[in-house]
C-alpha cells in the first residue's frame, strides 16, 4: 500500500472507550465499561458504513413517484413529469413566465379554441339530430366508407350486417326520402348515437395532413349530441348492454383521437366510462371462452383500452388481470384480427415495466429497469421504421407503426428518468444513457415528415396507412416528448458554451438539436388549422422556443435563463456533452446506408431548413423583435 494512505477500517469500540482510550469487549448494546461506569454506550462506526451503504444503494435506485401527489394527474410517463423534472426545459418555463411582454393574444387564440358546449332538453334532442341524417344518400356513403376503410378493422366494435339492418330500420335504405320522426327509447338513443360517431369519424377520415378530400359535413356538434344521447342511457342500460358497450367504445375511440379537443393528452379523461364499459364486459362473459369472433374482438379491444390507459401517463397498472380472463384471441383470417394481435404484442412487451413503475412502494433499481428495457429496445431494432413503411397490408402497417410508437415512448420516458437521476452524480452513466437516448429519438423524430407531405410524398398517411384518423394524434403526442430532450440538449450546449473554451462540438450538438426542434414545431403549425393540440403546442412551443432560444442557433441566448441554470445543482458536466455529435454522425451515416427504401432529403432531419418566409412569419406573429436578446 502506497504510503501516507491509511486503510479505512470499520470502528467496532463503543464511542465512549475509544474517546476514552479504553480497551472495549464490544457487546451490545452496552458494553462491561459502560455498564460499570453507569454510563450510554453507543456505537457510531458502522452507522458511517451503513449510511454509505445506503447512500450507493439510494444512487442506483430510482422513485417513479418522487412527487407523489405534487404532479397530481400528471404520472412518470407524461411528458409534464419531464418538464417538471429536467432544470434546462424547466427553465425555459421560468423565462416566459417572468417575461411580462409576452403578447396575449397567443392566449386570447388558444382560449377562442375552447368550444362551450350548450345542453339542450331531452324533448328537443332528436330535433336537434334530425337534420343531421335527413339526407340519407350521405348518411349511408359515409357508413359505408367506414367499414369498408382500414379504419374499422381498429375500432372493429360492431357488425357490419346488423348495423346496417338497424339503420335501415332508422332511417329507411339508401335514398329513401323519410326518416323516422321521434325516438322510442333507450335503444334508439343508443344507435343514433352511435351512427353521430361513426358519421364524424368517417367524415373526418379524409384528413390527409395537408392534402386532403373536402369532405367534412359532420361537425364537432354531432359529437356532443351523441354524447347527450349517452347521458340519456348511461343508467338505462340492463337490456342492451352489449349495444351500449359499443357506444361506449366508439365514444373513447374518438375522444382519445379527435381533433378539437384536449382531454386525452391533458389527462381529464372520464374514466368512469372505462369502469363502466368494463363492467358491462365482465356481466356479458366476455372474459370467458367464446366462439363469437366479434365478442372475442369486443374484449380485446377492451385489453387495448386498459394498455393505453398505463402507457399514456403512467400512473396505474393494467386494471385487467391477464388471469382473470380467458378469452380466445379472434381466429378469422381478416385484418382486424392481425391488428388485435399486432397491438397486443404491446401489452405482453411492457407488463414488468409497467409493474415497477406503477408501484408507489417500490424504488426500482437501475440494473432491474435496464433488464426490463432489453427486450424493447430490441424490439426497436428488429421493427425498424423502413421496415414497416414497405409492408403490403396497410392494417398491419398501421398496427406495428402504433407499436413502435408507444414503444419508443415508453423506453424514452425510462431512460430520461434514468438519464436525469444520473446527471449530477456519474458522468460516464449519464452520458452513456443519453447515448441511448439519442439512438431512440432518431428514428421516432422521423415521423414528423407526415405531418408535411404531399399527394405523392412516401410520407403520405393515406397512401401508407389509409385514414390517418388514429396516427395523426399518437404522432402528435410522441413528438411533443421526444421534442422535450431537443429542448433540453439546446439549453445544455448553451450552459457549457460560455463557461468552456468553444468546443466546435458543443456548436454542432446545438444546431442539431435546434434544427429538429424547429422542424417539429413547424410540422404542428402546418396542422394546426384543424388540430387544436397541434395548434397549442404549435403557438406555445415556440413561444418559449424564439423567446429563449431565438429564431436561429447563432442567436443569443435570454441572460436570465443562464442566471437561473446557475442557481441550478444539477447541471449537466461538459463531460456528457463531449462525444455526441460523433454519436449523431454515425446515426447519420447509419441512416444514410440503410436509405434504400427512403430515398428523400427530407429523410435526414438534419437537412430540413425553415425557409425564410415561415420564420418571418414566425417573427412577426410572436413580435419576436421585441423580446430577442
Amino acid at each position: 500500500m502506497a504510503t501516507g494512505i491509511k486503510r479505512r477500517r470499520v470502528i467496532h469500540s463503543c464511542t465512549h472507550c475509544r474517546e476514552k482510550k479504553l480497551k472495549c469487549d464490544k457487546i451490545k448494546p452496552t458494553c462491561g465499561t459502560c455498564t460499570k461506569a453507569n454510563i450510554k454506550c453507543e456505537y457510531t462506526g458502522l452507522d458511517l458504513v451503513e449510511s454509505t451503504l445506503q447512500q450507493q444503494i439510494s444512487e442506483d435506485q430510482i422513485d417513479f413517484h418522487r412527487y407523489g401527489k405534487i404532479l397530481l394527474k400528471d404520472g412518470p410517463l407524461s411528458f409534464f413529469t419531464i418538464v417538471s423534472l429536467d432544470p434546462f426545459v424547466k427553465c425555459v418555463l421560468h423565462v416566459v413566465k417572468d417575461n411580462k411582454r409576452l403578447p396575449m393574444k397567443i392566449r386570447d387564440e388558444l382560449d377562442r379554441g375552447k368550444r362551450k358546449k350548450s345542453l339542450i332538453p331531452s324533448n328537443e334532442l332528436f330535433e336537434s339530430i334530425k337534420p343531421l341524417i335527413s339526407n340519407t344518400f350521405v348518411v349511408w356513403s359515409l357508413v359505408d366508407h367506414f367499414f369498408e376503410s382500414e379504419l374499422f378493422n381498429t375500432c372493429s366494435f360492431f357488425q357490419r350486417d346488423d348495423f346496417n339492418k338497424n339503420l335501415i330500420n332508422f332511417i329507411g335504405p339508401k335514398s329513401y326520402p323519410a326518416v323516422r320522426s321521434r325516438i322510442d327509447g333507450p335503444y334508439d338513443f343508443i344507435f343514433i348515437g352511435t351512427l353521430l360517431v361513426i358519421l364524424r369519424i368517417s367524415s373526418w377520415s379524409f384528413y390527409n395532413a395537408g392534402y386532403e378530400a373536402e369532405f367534412m359535413p359532420f361537425t364537432v356538434e354531432s359529437i356532443d349530441l351523441a354524447k347527450q344521447c349517452y347521458e340519456e342511457v348511461r343508467y338505462s342500460y340492463h337490456h342492451y348492454r352489449t349495444q351500449l358497450l359499443q357506444f361506449i367504445l366508439i365514444l373513447d375511440f374518438y375522444r382519445t383521437n379527435c381533433a378539437e379537443d384536449l382531454d386525452y393528452v391533458e389527462g381529464f379523461e372520464n374514466s368512469a366510462n372505462y369502469i363502466l364499459a368494463q363492467r358491462l364486459a365482465i356481466n356479458l362473459g366476455l372474459n370467458f371462452e367464446t366462439n363469437d369472433e366479434h365478442l372475442k374482438r369486443l374484449w380485446y379491444h377492451l385489453v387495448e383500452l386498459d394498455t393505453n390507459q398505463f402507457l399514456k401517463d403512467g400512473n396505474c397498472s393494467f386494471l385487467i388481470d391477464d388471469k382473470s380472463y380467458s378469452t380466445p384471441f379472434p381466429q378469422e383470417p381478416n385484418d382486424a384480427t392481425i391488428y388485435i394481435r399486432e397491438r397486443f404484442k404491446v401489452r405482453e412487451l411492457i407488463k414488468p415495466l409497467a409493474m415497477m413503475i406503477t408501484d408507489v412502494g417500490l424504488k426500482p433499481s437501475i440494473k432491474e429497469l435496464n433488464l426490463g428495457l432489453e427486450k424493447l429496445e430490441q424490439y426497436l431494432i428488429d421493427l425498424d421504421l423502413n421496415f414497416i413503411l414497405t409492408l403490403p397490408n396497410k392494417v398491419e402497417k398501421c398496427a406495428k407503426f402504433l407499436n413502435f410508437l408507444d414503444i419508443s415512448s415508453l423506453v424514452y420516458m425510462v431512460l430520461y428518468h434514468i438519464f436525469l437521476h444520473y446527471t449530477g452524480i456519474d458522468t460516464q452513466k449519464a452520458f452513456e444513457t443519453l447515448a441511448r437516448l439519442l439512438s431512440i429519438s432518431n428514428p421516432v423524430l422521423h415521423v414528423t415528415h407526415f405531418l408535411d407531405s404531399t399527394k405523392d410524398h412516401f410520407y403520405n398517411l393515406q397512401q401508407q396507412f389509409g385514414p390517418s384518423f388514429l396516427i395523426i394524434p399518437k404522432i402528435l403526442i410522441t413528438l411533443h416528448k421526444f421534442l422535450q430532450l431537443q429542448i433540453s440538449l439546446i439549453g445544455r450546449t448553451n450552459y457549457i458554451l460560455p463557461k468552456a473554451k468553444i468546443d466546435v462540438s458543443f456548436e454542432e450538438i446545438k444546431r442539431i438539436s435546434f434544427q429538429n426542434s424547429r422542424v417539429i414545431i413547424a410540422n404542428f403549425g402546418r396542422i394546426s388549422d384543424k388540430y387544436f393540440y397541434a395548434k397549442r403546442m404549435n403557438m406555445i412551443q415556440t413561444v418559449l422556443f424564439v423567446n429563449t432560444f431565438g429564431t436561429t442557433s447563432e442567436s443569443p441566448v435570454a441572460p436570465n435563463y443562464i442566471k437561473l441554470l446557475d442557481n441550478e445543482p444539477r447541471v449537466v458536466s461538459s463531460k456528457v456533452l463531449t462525444e455526441l455529435v460523433e454519436l449523431n454522425l454515425q446515426a447519420q451515416a447509419s441512416a444514410s446506408a440503410d436509405q434504400g427504401l427512403v430515398d428523400f432529403p427530407e429523410n435526414d432531419l438534419l437537412d430540413v431548413m425553415l425557409d425564410q418566409e415561415s420564420i418571418e412569419q414566425l417573427e412577426q406573429m410572436l413580435n419576436a423583435q421585441s423580446f430577442l436578446y
